[in-house]
């Protein structure tokens, strides 16, 4: 059997390293591109996530200011508001950092594994005597 049968390529004599084939599989830029764009997507969801955060605070701090803790009354409408929009912000902070976690971590998944399928080549050279055979993988 030929070495072009088998996926390589070498010249008679020659102590190069086998030469993979067009046919092998590449690098899939796709992957990489996919996992760059849901990446960027979960960091834009945790940054996000941090801004509905620190809104949420200062939401915190206005009904600290116009609510009683014991009672959970408010003396103001602006403190009722506050405790209601706080309370969603927290809320969704939460929700859009953990899908922004997810998604930055499926994107690092994808970037880190799109090498592609491991090449193997095997060629076969001559030498005095016989020859041998010699089989080299990329992994």
């Amino acid at each position: 059997m030929s070495p072009e049968a088998v996926g390589a390529t070498t010249k008679p004599g020659s102590s190069d390293a086998p030469t993979p084939s067009a046919g092998d599989a590449a690098p899939s830029p796709d992957k990489r591109m996919l996992g760059y764009v849901i990446g960027g997507v979960g960091v834009a969801g945790i940054g996000t996530a941090l801004v509905l955060g620190g809104i949420a605070l200062g939401k915190k701090s206005t009904v600290q200011d116009h609510c009683d803790r014991k009672g959970r009354t408010c003396d103001s409408p602006a403190g009722i508001d506050a405790a209601s929009t706080g309370a969603t912000l927290s809320t969704a902070s939460t929700v859009t950092f953990v899908i922004g976690l997810a998604a930055t971590s499926v994107g690092a998944y994808l970037i880190l594994t799109s090498r592609g399928a491991p090449k193997t080549a095997l060629a076969a050279t001559p030498a005095p005597g016989g020859g041998y055979l010699r089989m080299v993988r990329e992994f």
